[in-house]
């Protein structure tokens, strides 16, 4: 009885622990490499994945998911272009956020010529960015909108 007990308290302590998990999860690792990207990729990706021998194991993201999921590769690919050291590097991060936009607008449901509006009026008011201005402060009784 009081071994069964010890036995028992042993077993939970350790699925507690997590070193069952982590001792499987070493294994399965070593046995089967595993990358876990966690992120949405292009179309073609999952085939030439499985073209070089490797499997996958996806889901295919509708409605708020994937919106959802497009705003985080806006995220990431903005990420990427100011990490870029070189002129071709920052060419091709350009076109992937270009790319990631596109697929936003379009899951979203925004016809260009409704994104090419809003841009030009929001230049006529406040301008572009090609002067570089930095915003510090603003200063005064009238600083705050």
């Amino acid at each position: 009885m009081i071994v069964t007990l010890i036995v028992i308290i042993f077993v939970i302590l350790i699925l507690f622990s997590g070193l069952i998990t982590d001792v499987l999860a070493a294994y399965v690792w070593k046995r089967w490499p595993v990358a876990l990207p966690l992120k949405l990729v292009r179309d073609n990706v999952l085939k030439q994945i499985e073209e070089r021998g490797a499997r996958t194991w996806t889901k295919q993201l509708e409605g708020q998911a994937y919106r959802k999921a497009l705003a985080d590769k806006l995220i990431e690919e903005a990420e990427e272009i100011g990490a870029a050291e070189d002129r071709y590097a920052l060419t091709d991060e350009l076109a992937d956020l270009w790319e990631v936009m596109d697929a936003y607008r379009v899951a979203n449901g925004i016809p260009k010529q409704e994104i090419e509006a809003a841009r030009m009026r929001k230049f006529a008011v406040a301008g572009g960015f090609a002067k570089g201005y930095f915003l510090y402060a603003v200063y005064g009784t009238k600083a705050r909108r």
